[in-house]
């Protein structure tokens, strides 16, 4: 029987966060584990395994990964050829429309600092 470890992010004030272009050696990933956010991987280089929901993956340059929450994966990494990813960790709250109140949504908000953000001086 495998063990899975239960991965909680419950500390962010704004349900989203990222790593970018992070190496990890295979010692430094974490074991099969779930959590309760959205996972989005982009492999900028190197190569490995994902093993995500009982499939393998290989991981290679260009290669985008979504992985659903509450599903048990694990990235490993190639010894001689670790990959280098940046990866987005966003909770179901940005996609499903719950709302604060009738004038605010997390998804919105962000939505809007992104467009607004590209046109200041």
């Amino acid at each position: 029987m495998r063990t899975v470890q239960k991965v909680s992010n419950n500390n962010l004030l704004f349900p989203f966060s990222f790593i970018y272009q992070d190496t990890k050696s295979p010692q430094k990933e974490l074991s099969d584990h779930i959590h309760d956010y959205y996972e989005i991987v982009y492999v900028y280089s190197g190569k490995g395994t994902f093993f995500i929901d009982d499939t393998f993956y290989d991981m290679r340059q260009g290669d985008v990964f979504l992985i659903p929450n509450d599903t048990i994966h694990r990235a490993m990494p190639d010894k001689d050829d670790p990959v280098t990813s940046t990866i987005i960790f966003f909770s179901p709250t940005l996609i499903y429309n719950i709302l604060i109140d009738d004038a605010f949504s997390f998804f919105c908000s962000y939505a809007f600092f992104l467009f607004t953000s590209d046109f200041r001086d």
